[in-house]
């Protein structure tokens, strides 16, 4: 008897097992067969859905001027000495937004697509010139720039930092096109009284290359969204000389407007 009790007892616990109803642990389950065995196997459905290779991106900050010149002087003594003025000495620092685009090339790099505009507010009274009793002073039209910059970028290793812990370091080197407005020398004036004319045209607004070599820090605040900053050193190409207005000792003075600049921007990044 008590054989039998025995044997109808592994029939059943045999039954169970084959109808799936033995060891069953919710998401963990067993698995055996005649190759392998494997045990806590997490189920599909409990497994986050991994993130798209594409995400959206938005950037603001400003640009500190360092090199390019808005005046090109001769800088000679003479009847009339045109000065070397450079764009930091000519324009504030302005400001600059971007949106775009990034798609994930793998776990280090990102292609990106950046749309952007960007303003700077001319100085007043620059002194662009002078002659024996006189000094030329003006102001220069707002720099406005807008386009649309490609770029790869290239995450590094991560670092840990005071406050943030670990946050991701990271490369971007941009090329882009852009196109400049109009640009005229406002508000001429000789020993402070105004000057006939007033204004005068220096460069024509033209499209222009762009390039940038960046350097940012990335702190995740979601699992999909993060925020950083950035910086690095940007150039922008040189616009068409406007000659209408523009001769005689006075020839020669617009043959610059390119400019150098280093960004300081705050980017956010959500990634679908």
């Amino acid at each position: 008897m008590r054989i039998l009790f025995l044997g109808a007892a592994a029939v059943a616990l045999s039954g169970c097992s084959w109808l799936g109803l033995g060891n069953n642990y919710g998401p963990y389950s067993y698995n055996s067969g005649p190759q392998s065995t494997r045990v806590g196997h997490l189920s599909s459905a409990s497994q986050p859905k991994p993130l798209s290779k594409w995400g959206i991106t938005g950037a603001i900050g400003t640009d500190f001027i360092v090199g390019g010149h808005a005046v090109t002087g001769n800088d000679t003594p003479g009847a009339l000495n045109v000065h070397q003025v450079g764009m930091r000495e000519a324009y504030k620092e302005g400001y600059r937004g971007e949106a775009g685009i990034t798609y994930a090339l793998n776990g280090k790099q990102s292609l990106t697509i950046n749309g952007f505009y960007q303003e700077a507010e001319g100085k007043s009274d620059v002194v662009f010139a002078n002659a024996p009793g006189q000094i030329f002073t003006g102001q220069f039209g707002d720099y406005k720039a807008y386009g649309v910059d490609v770029g790869l970028r290239h995450n590094l290793a991560k670092a840990r930092v005071p406050l943030f812990k670990s946050v991701q370091p990271y490369l971007e080197g941009r090329m882009g096109i852009a196109r400049t407005s109009d640009i005229a020398l406002n508000n001429v004036q000789i020993n402070g009284v105004a000057a006939i004319p007033p204004m005068t045209g220096m460069y024509e607004g033209r499209y222009i290359p762009t390039a940038s070599a960046l350097v940012g820090l990335e702190k995740p605040i979601s699992r999909h969204m993060s925020i950083g900053v950035e910086s690095g050193i940007r150039y922008m190409g040189k616009g068409d000389s406007d000659d209408a207005s523009i001769g005689g000792n006075f020839a020669g003075m617009n043959n610059g407007s390119s400019r150098w600049s280093i960004p300081l921007q705050i980017r956010g990044r959500y990634r679908f």
